[in-house]
């Protein structure tokens, strides 16, 4: 009899259970594979192990790859633009770069008006 928390075969080996697709979404959100089972529904106790076993399905892996893939195309936004935002965020927190924004506004008479703001973050620990 198999274990009720186990990691289940789906038949001939074909397509993921309900409870391993839940898995899939969840490992999406932190790639933590232990909270992933914990949030699927997986047991508490197992989900560590069980999450493991899940990542080395085949179809599981296909599953993760397949949603990173929608998902990148999706938002069309690789890593590496996202690593790029990140250390300019950096930049601007730690004072070494200005936040520029660029506004284009009707004034109250009709005029187009530009206007171009400048913040600059002071670092207090300088």
């Amino acid at each position: 009899m198999p274990k009720k928390d186990g990691v289940k075969s789906t038949s001939k080996g074909r397509g993921l259970t309900d409870k391993q697709k839940r898995f899939v979404e969840e490992y999406l959100i932190d790639l933590n594979a232990t909270q992933a089972a914990i949030r699927a529904g997986y047991s508490k106790n197992r989900a560590s192990e069980l999450g493991y076993q899940l990542l080395q399905k085949t179809t599981v892996q296909q599953a993760i790859e397949a949603a990173q893939n929608k998902r990148a195309e999706r938002v069309q936004i690789t890593q590496d633009d996202v690593i790029r935002m990140l250390l300019e965020n950096i930049e601007v927190a730690s004072g070494k770069k200005a936040v520029i924004k660029t506004e284009i506004r009707k004034s109250e008479d009709g005029e187009l008006v530009v206007m171009i703001l400048l913040n600059l973050f002071m670092n207090p620990l300088r």
